[in-house]
């Protein structure tokens, strides 16, 4: 007696994705398309991802950490995969391709030869993938994937554990899953409707939920009500989510050639050409760059050693050899949409600072967005490998955000991208704890950080509130 079991999963996109492609014309970095121009996420770009997520960081021995892989995906260098993985074909949505730049900052001054771009699927775009499973474990066999093992990824999409492409520390790849159903056929039994079954066919012929071999794990109805079958998973990263109020404009810019509009503008999230109140977007490398600015700052001050926050933060390096050494980031800013503010648009002259006359031909109009709030997710990956003096200067920072010593993007020196944290809707997430004793450390936590001295700027007890993070309770 066989078994055949197979998987539809759709999911979109919450944030940009980043697809590599082997050759990139557009760009330093452009995203794989497929025959008819659209999207495609390879089925080894998700295979690498679902392998990684299976590997235990936290187990020392690399040949244990290694074993749930390869139970589930075969060994690299002998063994076939037990789980076929399929292409991600785009399904729907926002189609729009577009181009973030990047430029490495030092002090705010853009670091020489450090400037490049990549393409990007906007946000909101419609996937649907496939698995399926070629072998289940038997016996005393050590080989084989389970229908457990396939919720656990599912459940991993949708959590935004498992992140999809690259720069998935800065904010890009996170997805959920909207729709996922199993089809199994037992052979013989079941031999001609499996013959019949066509995978990629039409959803409402083979993978109708009217069908007895087809279970329904997450479904979405047409006013986005969502239910889901699928196990919580474990969560094992310290996550501090902040609300944030926006205090004035916010300027990270994107630049046009068009006559017709601005010089340059704040980034948006690109859905439809023609609208004219687009979403603003703060990029997780924007929020990266600043926080790990202040960050470097205050750990010289605290005496936090420079290898404790390339470990945190990820570097590239060389070595005497001149061979180039990298680390990734171990903490991840999510993107950031702003709402609840408004456009305004404005043209202005550069001044000559000498004569206090215009410069000519420097004319220039800019649309920027200002007020309305807007939420930041910072994730901190196996936070026991650090000391709690490691968090402190990220303490250090979130007050100094607060108190509007730190800001982000461009036109900082004329008050642009100052923010306030809302402490009343900021939460916390900590590892290996249930979601209500993390609200219950949360409430203090907020209380504590955003404590008013007399001066009226906050100011924490950061050794304690890092011992509150590392702890999950009040030292």
């Amino acid at each position: 007696m066989g078994v055949k079991t197979y998987y539809r999963i759709e999911f979109e996109t919450l944030s940009a994705l980043s697809i590599g492609a082997t050759d990139s014309d557009v760009t330093d970095h452009d995203v794989v398309l497929d025959s008819r121009g659209l999207p495609l996420i390879p089925g080894t770009s998700l295979a690498g991802a679902y392998r990684d997520f299976f590997y235990d960081r936290r187990e020392p021995d690399d040949r244990v950490a290694e074993s749930e892989c390869n139970r589930v995906f075969g060994n690299l260098e002998t063994d076939g995969s037990p789980l076929r993985v399929y292409d991600a074909t785009f399904e729907g949505g926002n189609d729009i391709v577009s181009i973030r730049d990047n430029v490495s900052l030092k002090d705010k001054v853009a670091v020489p030869g450090l400037k490049f771009d990549r393409q990007i699927v906007e946000r909101g775009a419609r996937f649907v993938t496939y698995l399926e499973i070629l072998r289940a474990p038997t016996g005393d066999d050590t080989v084989g994937c389970t229908q457990e093992d396939v919720g656990r990824i599912v459940a991993g999409l949708d959590s935004g554990t498992i992140t999809l492409g690259a720069k998935t520390t800065r904010g890009l790849g996170r997805v959920r899953v909207t729709d996922c159903r199993m089809r199994e056929f037992t052979l013989p039994e079941d031999k001609g409707s499996w013959l019949r079954f066509d995978m990629f066919g039409d959803v409402d012929e083979h993978w109708s939920v009217n069908e007895n071999s087809v279970e329904v794990l997450v479904f979405t109805d047409a006013q986005g009500n969502k239910s889901s079958r699928l196990a919580q998973q474990a969560n094992d990263d310290l996550v501090i989510r902040l609300t944030l109020e926006l205090r004035g404009g916010i300027s990270v810019r994107e630049y046009t050639t068009e006559v017709e509009q601005a010089d340059f503008a704040q980034l948006v999230v690109h859905t439809n050409p023609e609208s004219d109140n687009p979403v603003p977007l703060i990029p997780g490398t924007s929020w990266a760059g600043a926080i790990r600015s202040r960050y470097e700052q205050l750990a010289n001050l605290l005496q936090v050693p420079l290898s404790t926050t390339n470990a945190l933060f990820g570097y590239v390096g060389k070595t005497n050899e001149g061979d180039t050494r990298t680390q990734r980031s171990r903490i991840s800013f999510s993107e950031s949409l702003i709402e609840g503010g408004e456009w305004i648009t404005y043209t202005r002259n550069a001044i000559d600072r000498i004569t206090g006359g215009t410069i000519p031909h420097a004319l220039f109009t800019e649309r920027s967005y200002f007020g309305g709030t807007t939420e930041l997710m910072i994730s901190i990956d196996r936070p026991g490998d650090f000391e709690a003096q490691s968090l402190e200067p990220l303490l250090a920072t979130l007050a100094d955000l607060h108190n509007g010593f730190l800001a982000v993007g461009g036109l900082t020196a004329v008050g642009r991208g100052l923010f306030r944290i809302n402490g009343a809707q900021s939460s916390l997430t900590l590892p290996g704890k249930s979601l209500e004793a993390s609200r219950d450390v949360s409430a203090q936590f907020f209380e504590g950080l955003l404590v008013e001295g007399s001066d009226g700027l906050v100011q924490p007890d950061i050794r304690k509130l890092s011992m509150m993070l590392m702890g999950g309770e009040v030292a």
